[in-house]
């Protein structure tokens, strides 16, 4: 390896646990297993207890249960993620932040501590982060309350929810939950695809049944079990549908105890600590961009102008092109997350490299924003066992709103750091024009595109994004209470494009389609 500029970043620690402890009463609070993957990142790097001495930042990222109402389980909480993490492992970060809400976050943060690296603003970074809504929910079942409450000293930087992902409005049409609002850019793609529902669902299929191939191989894998194509996407009494047309097998899954963590450092820290050249892994592009925030001012459900940029932006950073790129994570909540970033990057949904290193959400596990950590973890570990080759890991917050695009690899960089210029891009993706939104329609309207909510007894709301049609002003609805005809409407090939007569009364617009 040629002699480095000191302040270049690089990865030098990665660790990664699942937790399947059978009684929630022995199992681990989340911020000890986020500490248990950064003891393991550290030891990682060959440099341990003198690498601890020198963190000097730290990111944990933000638990589910601190993101959303939805996720709450009554079992108390560490007060200062970041401190509880540092005091079990007895580390003294200066910079202790605890990050804001996206599965986008780890690499957001990545990118921003090698950025901070770089201008010689830091020279350790620990990022890490867990979930343990598995142990949360047994936990329920079980009747118990579980103290996992922590008080730590220390001041950190709490960034709180973030940008704002979804309306009032919107969200009482059942619009920015992600089990109702993924089908819908689901349903979007199949139509502008000119796909039948069954000749859809044979194709996702088949690019759900690649993740789960890779699951089956991973020891941290939640979910190994092999399950064929036909059984992902066929509904069943063990299978229901959930958000038509996904089933329940397809979903991501979050009923996960899982950690992962990288340490960060200069690669003159790196010399200093004796890092051996083998551990080393470097960031070579790395781009963040955001779609529109809001789900009714999205331009196109069946594309994403920022999945597309971001990915672009971050292979022309490190001077490569997509053939170049040998491992690819590519973000797996849902289905349409992967085909529209196989889409948006020019990639074949059936290339022969595959579409992620550690088996998907569904198969792996979804534990909640930090989901990407892990698939750093696994990039790292394929590119030490294979230093000439490259990778490239996406992930996306919100609901396909925030987007980032990583290319590693264990060869040096070639070329200066030199990132993109997100501004000009993001102005570009701002510019694109978007139709008015009405919170209030009423008449004839053309469906974008919908979804059914689906519970026990079988279809329970449809859920509508359509324009009307003397306006062409966008609106989202939902069918009537109790009609079970307006669902199955909402079902077959050619929902889309239908038409139907919406109407608002008391803040919810009801829709009857023709």
């Amino acid at each position: 390896m040629h002699r480095l500029n000191a302040t270049t970043p690089v990865i030098v620690g990665a660790g990664q646990l699942t937790q399947r402890e059978g009684d929630p009463q022995q199992a681990l609070a989340p911020m000890a297993l986020a500490a248990e993957a950064a003891r393991l990142a550290l030891a990682d790097s060959g440099a341990g207890t003198a690498l601890t001495a020198q963190l000097d930042s730290l990111v944990v990222t933000r638990l589910f249960s601190d993101s959303t109402p939805r996720r709450a389980h009554g079992h108390g909480r560490a007060d200062n993620p970041p401190g509880a993490v540092a005091a079990q492992l007895g580390a003294t970060p200066r910079s202790r932040l605890y990050a804001e809400i996206g599965g986008n976050t780890p690499q957001k943060y990545l990118h921003l501590m090698a950025e901070r690296i770089r201008r010689g603003e830091a020279a350790a970074v620990l990022l890490t982060g867990a979930e343990c809504m598995a142990t949360a929910r047994a936990a329920v079942r079980a009747g118990l309350t579980l103290d996992w409450q922590r008080h730590d000293a220390g001041e950190f930087e709490d960034r709180g929810f973030g940008e704002r992902l979804v309306t009032p409005h919107e969200l009482a049409h059942g619009l920015g939950i992600p089990i109702n609002t993924y089908p819908l850019f689901e349903q979007a793609l199949r139509a502008a695809r000119g796909l039948s529902v069954q000749d859809h669902l044979v194709r996702m299929g088949r690019l759900l049944a690649s993740l789960n191939a890779v699951a089956r191989h991973n020891p941290h894998a939640a979910w190994p079990s092999r399950l064929a194509a036909d059984a992902l996407v066929t509904p069943s009494a063990q299978n229901p549908w959930l958000g038509f047309p996904y089933t329940r097998l397809v979903n991501a899954r979050d009923n996960v105890d899982q950690a992962a963590a990288l340490v960060l450092t200069s690669a003159g820290l790196a010399r200093e600590l004796g890092i051996a050249a083998e551990r080393q892994v470097f960031l070579h592009g790395a781009c963040d961009l955001n779609d529109r925030m809001l789900m009714l001012d999205r331009v196109d459900y069946a594309r994403s102008p920022a999945m597309a940029r971001t990915g672009q932006a971050a292979l022309a950073m490190a001077g490569l092109g997509l053939d170049d790129i040998t491992w690819f994570d590519l973000y797996s909540c849902f289905a349409s997350a992967v085909e529209i970033a196989c889409e948006s990057l020019g990639l074949a949904e059936d290339d022969p490299r595959g579409l992620t290193l550690t088996g998907g959400l569904p198969f792996f596990g979804g534990p909640g924003n930090n989901y990407s950590m892990h698939a750093l973890v696994e990039a790292v570990t394929r590119l030490r066992e294979a230093p000439e080759t490259y990778a490239l890991v996406t992930g996306n917050g919100g609901v396909l709103s925030k987007h980032t695009a990583s290319v590693l690899s264990a060869r040096p960089p070639h070329r200066p750091w030199q990132p993109p210029d997100s501004r000009r891009l993001q102005s570009e993706i701002d510019a694109e024009a978007a139709p008015p939104v009405t919170e209030t329609p009423e008449g004839e309207a053309r469906i974008e595109t919908c979804t059914v909510m689906h519970g026990r007894e079988g279809p329970q709301l449809g859920i509508v994004i359509a324009r009307l049609l003397d306006s062409g002003a966008r609106f989202v609805a939902n069918t009537p209470a109790g009609d079970p005809a307006a669902c199955q409407a909402l079902m077959t090939d050619d929902a889309i494009g239908s038409r139907g007569r919406v109407s608002p009364q008391d803040g919810r617009n009801t829709f009857i389609p023709h």
